[in-house]
């Protein structure tokens, strides 16, 4: 009997009544010492226009605003036992949204998005963060060189044996491209590194993605080989590509393999289904990751 959270219809509680765990991927980010220090900054600072913004908190978890200039990063502090949603959160949950209604000379703010973990959720694969995670913002003002103030509203669903989905409602904060601040540089320097790198690189690449009615079938180099690897796919809002890899690495070079993603069930023709779009895949092997777009 499948037993589903009042708040989360996605999330399984229970298989046959034996409560089942969150299987985190050992790839987990740590929080950066330097926060500490940094934030003391808001004892001497006003925080409208402190570098390291106050937290908001809900229930299982806490986030803020830092900034260095016009660039701003949102970290998040989850609840031992707890996770997020990664931007396509799976067969369960849902992915973060932002909400800046009230910003001040803003045009866009978009999320860049850490290489996420998967879980196995009774059966079901999702995809998130666990702990503390910083996420870069990239911040687009109205008026180029003059300050942004963000109002942002974070939905962010939190899930443990159950799902609650989460409002915290940041304090405002003023990004000044006048204004620097070392330690949010550093904490922002330190989350980039862990982004998938953009496209092939010299310690890892894609050299084919061939789409079938089946699978995604990838040919790929990993300079460390492929022990514990994965595979993410962006393919849209609406198609969520799931299913564990197969991986095969070469008999003659371990460090190449042929992996094989299974379309969802449900989907008859992924090559149909993906007709037309741009599919974007992150391979991770060994604590290193690549991102690269297809257009099928």
């Amino acid at each position: 009997v499948l037993k589903r959270s009042p708040v989360c219809q996605d999330d399984i509680i229970s298989y046959n009544g034996v409560m089942k765990k969150r299987k985190p991927a050992p790839r987990l980010l740590r929080l950066i010492p330097p926060v500490f220090a940094a934030l003391a900054l808001m004892l001497t600072v006003s925080p409208a226009r402190a570098a390291i913004g106050a937290w908001a908190t809900a229930d299982h978890i806490k986030a803020h605003v830092f900034s260095d200039g016009l660039a701003a990063g949102l970290q998040v502090h989850l609840a031992p036992g707890w996770h997020m949603y990664w931007k396509r959160p799976g067969e369960g949950g849902l992915p973060p949204r932002l909400d800046t209604t009230g910003s001040q000379n803003l045009k866009s703010v978009e999320i860049i998005w850490p290489t996420p973990a998967r879980f196995d959720e009774g059966g079901l694969q999702t995809f998130g963060y666990v702990n503390n995670m910083i996420f870069p913002l990239t911040v687009t003002p109205e008026t180029e060189g003059a300050p942004v103030v963000l109002n942002i509203k974070a939905e962010i669903m939190v899930c443990s044996d159950i799902c609650i989905p989460q409002t915290l409602t940041l304090p405002p904060h003023m990004l000044d491209p006048a204004e620097k601040d070392p330690v949010a540089a550093a904490m922002l320097q330190s989350a980039r590194r862990e982004l998938p790198a953009a496209g092939d690189q010299p310690f890892m690449r894609i050299d084919t993605a061939v789409l079938g009615p089946q699978a995604l079938v990838l040919r790929a180099y990993s300079e460390r080989g492929f022990p514990g690897a994965d595979v993410f796919v962006d393919a849209g809002e609406d198609l969520y590509v799931t299913a564990v890899p197969v991986i095969v690495p070469d008999e003659k070079d371990g460090r190449q393999a042929m992996i094989t993603v299974a379309a969802p069930a449900g989907v008859d023709n992924l090559a149909q289904a993906l007709s037309g779009r741009t599919v974007k895949v992150i391979l991770w092997a060994r604590g290193r990751a690549i991102e690269k777009s297809f257009d099928f």
